[in-house]
């Protein structure tokens, strides 16, 4: 090998080394917050939601789901997840989710295995679920906040293993364009994604960068029609220059 040709791959090698380093050191989580939206199916309004994300430590945080579906006498859930970043990717670290119904009430508990998979419980059953190609097995709460992170932090790929209750979700989104669309809580310039999947069912999710990339709505297609959607009314950030709840774009 020559040595002109033995400089070239030791300047091509250190051009890709710098280049990984800056993509790593302008990662970003996202902010915690605090979302309110209004549920509709077939497009009459039925219920609520919340989703929480707080910061308990440098490095842990703790993010919460709840819903309501006509007040909580047809359906509600709530669910606390604890997780920590292990770089760019979310490590759970248990998660608690009490589903009623009005036949009944489910209590799922889920703990981390020490490979990126959960031990789930619930109803005197016992899983575990494992890490896969996708990465770490998630709970339901902590799958969206890595959801918006890897959107905002450019990534175009979008895969996840997550636990939802007792079931287990595997999940491929796309991005399918830009759009400006209006919500309660204002009008905002989104990145939409498109859930990839076979079938008459189709999942859309509309993220806002103004808004640290926080989910201002879901819609879910059955045949073309609308069936289930959820729209942003009312949002906190830790960072309120970003964005206020009635600002219009």
């Amino acid at each position: 090998m020559t040595r002109f040709r033995k400089l070239a791959i030791l300047s091509c090698c250190a051009f890709i080394s710098n280049v990984t380093l800056a993509a790593q050191s302008s990662w970003q989580p996202i902010q915690p917050f605090e979302a309110h939206y209004d549920a509709y199916f077939k497009g009459i309004s039925v219920g609520s939601g919340l989703r929480i994300l707080k910061r308990t430590a440098a490095n842990t945080y703790q993010a919460s789901s709840q819903a309501k579906v006509l007040g909580g006498a047809g359906m509600s859930y709530d669910e606390t997840s604890q997780f920590r970043y292990d770089g760019e990717h979310i490590i759970s670290e248990g998660f608690k989710r009490t589903k009623k119904v009005l036949l009944g009430s489910q209590k799922i508990v889920g703990h981390p295995d020490r490979n990126g998979g959960l031990f789930v419980s619930g109803d005197d059953k016992r899983q575990h679920v494992e890490s896969g190609a996708w990465g770490n097995t998630l709970d339901s709460s902590a799958f969206m906040v890595q959801f918006q992170t890897d959107v905002k932090n450019g990534k175009t790929t979008f895969h996840y293993h997550y636990v939802e209750g007792d079931e287990i979700k595997d999940y491929q989104f796309k991005i399918d364009g830009q759009e400006t669309i209006t919500v309660p809580a204002g009008t905002y310039q989104t990145i939409r994604l498109k859930r990839i999947n076979k079938g008459s069912r189709e999942t859309f999710m509309w993220l806002a960068p103004k808004l640290d990339y926080q989910l201002v709505k879901m819609q879910v297609l059955r045949d073309g029609k609308r069936w289930s959607s959820m729209a942003l009314t009312q949002l906190k950030l830790d960072q309120p220059s970003t964005a206020t709840s009635s600002t219009n774009e």
